[in-house]
């Protein structure tokens, strides 16, 4: 276990803590260049988002684990980088008929809940795809760049052949979580979510919650998930917010941000 609080004084200008997040946010000290975040927990996991460049990615691990020995740790060398999730966010400028599709397409499953939708699995790379309606979707079972990027242009291909040839070209971003260690469980993240499922999460007031615990990278990745995955509303139950956060960040930082938007919730705050 890591003295998350001995590290912080020992180091403050690289290290900080946010209110109520069961961390320290890896800073650097000027001396790191890189897009996302870094998040790391007393058990020594590290969770590094927003960053996909295996150089700075190394290079942060190499800097954190020097300065856990400096203080008597003794970390592991031989870390091997897990993308723990791996999302294409993309959009089709044009809304897409889903029925069609499930209709013309080998294999996909309509969804006609409340926010009907399209699944299909490419049978080139092993990605699946789920499509909305507003021509928005999500690319997921991959951590592989070329896989996911391919699965969107084959996606993409159907759908012209289905007659869309105004369809404008596909965007996509990708957001990528990677993790040196962590085991999946999500036990306590459920027990929160079934507990406060109906409880109802402001959009500003989430939004601010999320860059004061998480940053602002984190922040918009959430959001920018949220609104494909369940469309843009003014407000989203907590289940809603916890099954995409543990989805990007894992349990614990879901758990915190959790607990804290249902005590908010319950003083009417929100």
């Amino acid at each position: 276990m890591v003295d998350l609080n001995r590290l912080r004084s020992e180091l403050p200008d690289k290290y900080s803590v946010r209110e109520n997040f069961p961390g320290l946010v890896y800073k650097g000290g000027g001396q790191r260049k890189a897009s996302g975040t870094v998040l790391l927990f007393s058990n020594g996991s590290i969770i590094i988002t927003g960053e996909d460049n295996n150089e700075i990615i190394m290079r942060i691990l190499g800097d954190v684990a020097s300065d856990l020995k400096s203080l008597g740790y003794q970390p592991r060398e031989d870390v091997r980088l897990r993308v723990v999730n791996s999302v294409a966010q993309f959009r089709i400028r044009r809304p897409v008929d889903i029925a069609l599709f499930a209709q013309s397409t080998p294999g996909p499953k309509l969804d006609r809940s409340r926010f009907p939708a399209v699944t299909w699995r490419d049978p080139q790379t092993g990605c699946t795809i789920r499509l909305f309606r507003n021509g928005a979707g999500v690319v997921l079972g991959s951590g592989d760049q070329a896989k996911i990027k391919q699965a969107v242009y084959n996606l993409y291909g159907i759908i012209t052949k289905l007659g869309t040839s105004q369809t404008k070209r596909v965007n996509t971003s990708r957001t990528h979580v990677v993790s040196a260690e962590g085991d999946g469980k999500e036990k306590k993240f459920y027990w929160v979510i079934n507990n406060q499922a109906g409880k109802g999460v402001d959009r500003t007031r989430l939004t601010e919650l999320l860059v004061r615990l998480f940053g602002p990278s984190i922040s918009k990745t959430v959001m920018r998930n949220l609104d494909i995955l369940i469309g843009e509303q003014q407000q989203y139950t907590l289940k809603e917010v916890g099954q995409v956060l543990v989805s990007l960040l894992g349990e614990a930082p879901t758990n915190a941000f959790l607990d804290r938007l249902r005590r908010q919730a319950d003083d009417y705050s929100l």
